[in-house]
């Protein structure tokens, strides 16, 4: 499992290099030219990243993966980071605010790592394990709505500065979820086999 991990998180960051040697010589996103939801290898990348550090963490039951202060500092600075980057990318030398080809950046699954074990490492109530919980059975079907939504309305070419991209992502991310969450509740056995996958 850690070198199929490995051997998907080394394409990503190929093709991220590769796509930045394209954008730098004039070109764009190789990634542009796989629909979203068909980019396999980011996609089982994070799966299976997700997968290995849960079962090291399951591994160091008595502490945590790392201290929660260092995990919070690490999601931080690599959050400013991520911002930078996608506004350097993305922004200044593309001219919109679209960070869907940025995935397979190094930088941004160093920053999805961070969130992932800050989340982890979190000593939370009951009542907001069950949040995350129910946020957590929503996520593949708010990964799918996100897409429609964002491509019917062309979302990524909305945004004109940092806290716009922020206001759109967080509305886009709250009408996925309720989206999701109704066709769990009303779309009977298919639809909560579907959202839930």
């Amino acid at each position: 499992m850690i070198i199929l991990t490995i051997s998907l998180g080394l394409i990503c960051i190929f093709i991220h290099f590769v796509s930045l040697y394209q954008i730098y010589n004039g070109g764009y996103f190789i990634q542009a030219n796989v629909p979203q939801r068909w980019r396999l290898w980011t996609w089982m990348f994070y799966f299976f990243l997700g997968y290995c550090v849960r079962l090291l963490k399951e591994g160091n039951r008595k502490r945590t993966l790392l201290s929660e202060k260092r995990v919070g500092i690490w999601c931080i600075v690599f959050s400013i980071i991520a911002i930078y980057l996608q506004y350097q990318i993305c922004f200044v030398r593309l001219g919109k605010m679209n960070s869907e080809y940025l995935y397979d950046a190094p930088i941004i699954i160093v920053w999805s790592l961070s969130v992932f074990l800050t989340i982890l490492n979190l000593k939370v109530s009951n009542k907001a394990e069950k949040m995350v919980s129910t946020i957590a059975g929503n996520m593949f079907g708010i990964f799918l709505v996100h897409e429609w939504i964002n491509d019917y309305f062309a979302l990524t070419t909305l945004p004109t500065s940092a806290m716009s991209s922020t206001l759109i992502w967080l509305l886009l991310f709250i009408v996925s979820y309720v989206v999701s969450a109704l066709v769990i509740k009303f779309g009977g056995k298919y639809g909560k086999m579907f959202i839930t996958y």
